[in-house]
Formats: structure tokens, C-alpha cells, sequence
């Protein structure tokens, strides 16, 4: 009887185990934000770089734009905290910007955000 109970019991842990469900490694979800283009003139002038960029990433800008940047314009659905008061990029930033981002940066909302050292992306499926 003891070994009828023993069994039953391996039974009907199989049978659990075999209707659990299985639980798949997550797929890499899209981790690029989208482009920006940087530009060191006015109304996308100058030395001009569009790059796609990684989502949540800091990125310091490289010389020519490194605290030169007049042309700051972000994708669409992409939103940007760009850092100019520091030399990398800070937790809230100094400037949210998004989609069509400015050909002015040095007059942006009648603010300098031509000294900007740095910048953070990610998606945002609710900017335009």
C-alpha cells in the first residue's frame, strides 16, 4: 500500500509539472532610440552628424560639438535629455527635447543650450 501511495504521489507530480507552463528567455527588446542630428550651425549647418543612437545611453559629444551645438534634432517618437551643466549626462538633465528638436539651440525657449556636453535618449510612443 505504501508503494501505491508513493506512486500516486509521483504521478500526479508529473502531471503538474507537465501542465506548469514554460517560461522562455525573453527576446532583446529594441534597444536603439532612433536618430538625432547634431550640428555645430544654425538650421542643420555647419559640421553635421545624424547617428541612430542606443535608448537610455549617455552620449558626450565628440569635438567638432562638444559645447558647439546649435542644430539639435531628434526623430520622431524620441525623447532627449540633453546636459549642459555638466560634463556627462545627469540623472534629470538640463532639457527635455523631442521630435523636431531645435535649429536654434543657442536661443531654445530664449535659453543658451548651445554648450550642451552631452545627451540621453530613449522612446517615447506618446511624443510626435
Amino acid at each position: 500500500m505504501h508503494v501505491f501511495t508513493v506512486a500516486a504521489a509521483l504521478v500526479s507530480i508529473f502531471s503538474l509539472s507537465a501542465a506548469a507552463p514554460t517560461i522562455e528567455k525573453r527576446q532583446d527588446v529594441d534597444t536603439e532610440a532612433g536618430q538625432v542630428t547634431i550640428c555645430t550651425g544654425a538650421n542643420n549647418s555647419g559640421d553635421c552628424s545624424t547617428k541612430t543612437y542606443k535608448s537610455n545611453e549617455c552620449n558626450i559629444l565628440p569635438a567638432p560639438y562638444y559645447q558647439n551645438v546649435l542644430t539639435f534634432a531628434p526623430g520622431h517618437q524620441i525623447l532627449c535629455r540633453v546636459t549642459n551643466s555638466q560634463d556627462s549626462c545627469t540623472t534629470h538633465g538640463d532639457l527635455f527635447i523631442q521630435y523636431p528638436g531645435s535649429t536654434q539651440f543657442d536661443n531654445y525657449n530664449g535659453i543658451n543650450y548651445s554648450n550642451m556636453t552631452s545627451f540621453l535618449c530613449q522612446k517615447c510612443t506618446n511624443c510626435p
